[in-house]
């Protein structure tokens, strides 16, 4: 096999934002996610231990996905999606607030290192993450081997003051990973940190991908070929930096045949993307007319900085750009 099966597989920049789930699965009874499902044994027994969920898996390792698209689909099991994706990226953005039944995350790596310590699952935010859009009675539980990330977790957790936190050493659990049944069978400790959520969290987070698939940021240019072509040379090179971890820029500009590819770039809160801008004749508005559009195989998120980036095209373009759809 090589690539997931479409029934498998969900590429969320195509997709509104956030993701109506109720749509992917009108039946489930409920929604289940696994932040990093490594080769899919874990998400495998969920999908049977909770036949009538909808089970999301986030993972970014492609190889891992192919190892685990080929256990679920040997195992015909159809309600779970898995998404090439961070995971806590993910359920920040792709999730309605109070949506979210259950998320599970098994070992991941501790990063022991003070310097490295920001790259911890357990970080502050992720809390206010999972309170954002867990349901009031649903759970997360983290297992891990590692004594002092469990209680850096578990601390963190309750600082957050809607969840009940238990810390639990050697726990018996109704699913368990192969990894955590070989672990216990010799006879070493691990630790299970299981949060429930007992009250509504009121939250003011501003969402990073401000827009879906469904928006398309385009816009028809009546112009001389040669004076857009001149414009668009003029933005080579561009690079605008709002701050240290939000800007635009556009790398460098091709072009053959009266068509215009703009290799360009976002950053926003520290999201990078890198995506092309197509702009194509439009035949049907006659000669020197040209439609300006996001290049559908490189997709972008629709975030703050993209419609800056358009708008800056706009404003190079002058009165002869116009907007299809509002920039944002």
């Amino acid at each position: 096999m090589n690539f997931p099966p479409h029934h498998l597989y969900i590429r969320p920049q195509y997709m509104p934002m956030p993701i109506p789930w109720h749509m992917v699965e009108p039946d489930a009874e409920s929604l289940i996610v696994e932040l990093g499902f490594g080769r899919g044994e874990y998400l495998l027994t969920l999908s049977k231990t909770f036949p009538d969920a909808l089970i999301i898996g986030f993972e970014v390792s492609m190889t891992s996905l192919l190892k685990a698209a080929y256990r679920l689909q040997s195992a015909d099991k159809r309600n779970v999606k898995m998404l090439l994706f961070d995971g806590v990226l993910g359920l920040s953005e792709f999730f309605t607030p109070n949506s979210v039944d259950a998320v599970y995350m098994n070992f991941p790596i501790p990063w022991p290192k003070k310097k490295h310590a920001k790259r911890r699952v357990v970080r502050d935010d992720f809390w206010r993450i999972l309170a954002r859009v867990l349901k009031i009675g649903g759970y997360f539980e983290l297992m891990t081997d590692v004594d002092w990330y469990a209680e850096e977790a578990q601390k963190n957790a309750e600082e957050v003051g809607v969840f009940s936190v238990e810390l639990k050493r050697n726990p018996s659990r109704r699913v368990q990973t192969k990894y955590e049944q070989k672990w216990l069978a010799e006879g070493r400790d691990i630790f299970l940190v299981r949060v429930v959520k007992d009250e509504d969290y009121k939250s003011d987070y501003e969402r990073l991908f401000i827009k879906g698939a469904d928006y398309m940021p385009h816009a028809f240019i009546k112009k001389p070929w040669k004076e857009l072509l001149n414009d668009m040379k003029s933005l080579e090179g561009l690079e605008i930096r709002q701050s240290t971890d939000k800007g635009y820029g556009i790398r460098e500009v091709f072009y053959r045949d009266r068509e215009i590819l703009l290799r360009s770039f976002t950053i926003d809160r520290g999201f990078f993307q890198s995506f092309y801008i197509w702009i194509r004749p439009e035949d049907k508005e006659g000669d020197d007319a040209f439609l300006m559009k996001l290049d559908p195989l490189s997709s972008p998120f629709r975030t703050k900085s993209l419609m800056s980036l358009m708008r800056h095209i706009k404003d190079i373009v002058g009165e002869e750009f116009v907007v299809r759809h509002n920039l944002g």
